[in-house]
């Protein structure tokens, strides 16, 4: 599958190369746009999500539940023609949707930017559009028994399980306010995340401090803003107790 929408700090794009799944249930205690999962996931596992993001657990929920007609009943032109979000008629559920292709984040963006409408058609589906919705509608089958909770990662059952951990980063000074959610306690979460069974990998920034974290890959990288509002490139990193490349034969540095 291919990711259903868009979201702040998305592994849409590093998913593939983490190695797939040795259990039947998948969490994500930080879901946001559950990368991991619509990457790996098959009809055998069973996958839950966590996320304080009332927004995100709306999307979800609907996603969840829509049938495909309707998805593939909701507006395009609209807002291919320059339309605001706020005038097309939409559920809460619909709209929170189609907000997050409305942009990097959908966030304080109603209509889609101009830069955005000339990719419409473009492979990369990267703007809400004809292409965009009905691959979503297509892939509506394969999450009819996911679940997602509106609750913190504590409330995650302590269970054996491949967890999938992708909380905001400890040196990201616009996560905390784009996720909506209180400032975490790096050392508490430290010591939660190592006692998960099962395998775990945490994703975090080059820079963390709060877990032995490795280089995932150095040519992905992502748009870390400072405390005092700069911008610098980091480089994914990321600490594991599973030491499989993506064929499940050697350790980090795939």
């Amino acid at each position: 599958m291919r990711q259903f929408f868009k979201h702040f700090g998305s592994k849409a794009r590093l998913a593939a190369i983490l190695p797939p799944p040795r259990h039947r249930t998948i969490i994500e205690p930080f879901a946001g746009s559950a990368a991991y999962s619509v990457q790996h996931a098959t009809p055998k596992h069973q996958v839950l999500l966590y996320d304080t993001d009332e927004r995100v657990c709306t999307i979800w929920d609907y996603l969840i539940h829509v049938s495909e007609a309707e998805v593939r009943s909701l507006p395009v032109e609209h807002f291919l023609r320059g339309g605001d979000i706020r005038e097309a008629g939409l559920t809460p559920s619909q709209y929170q949707l189609i907000h997050r292709w409305m942009g990097i984040t959908g966030t304080g963006q109603y209509k889609i930017p101009p830069s955005l409408l000339a990719d419409r058609e473009g492979e990369a589906g990267n703007v809400w559009s004809e292409r965009v919705r009905d691959r979503i509608a297509s892939q509506l089958k394969y999450i009819r028994k996911w679940e997602i909770r509106n609750e913190p990662h504590t409330a995650a059952p302590d269970i054996e399980a491949h967890w999938h951990i992708d909380p905001p980063y400890q040196g990201n000074a616009v996560g905390f306010s784009v996720y909506k959610c209180a400032k975490l306690d790096y050392g508490e979460l430290a010591t939660w995340c190592r006692a998960r069974q099962g395998d775990i990998t945490v994703h975090e920034q080059h820079g963390a401090t709060w877990l032995p974290f490795e280089t995932l890959r150095e040519k992905h990288t992502t748009n870390r803003t400072l405390e005092d509002k700069s911008r610098v490139y980091a480089h994914e990193v990321v600490w594991t107790n599973d030491r499989r490349d993506r064929t499940g034969t050697m350790a980090l540095g795939f």
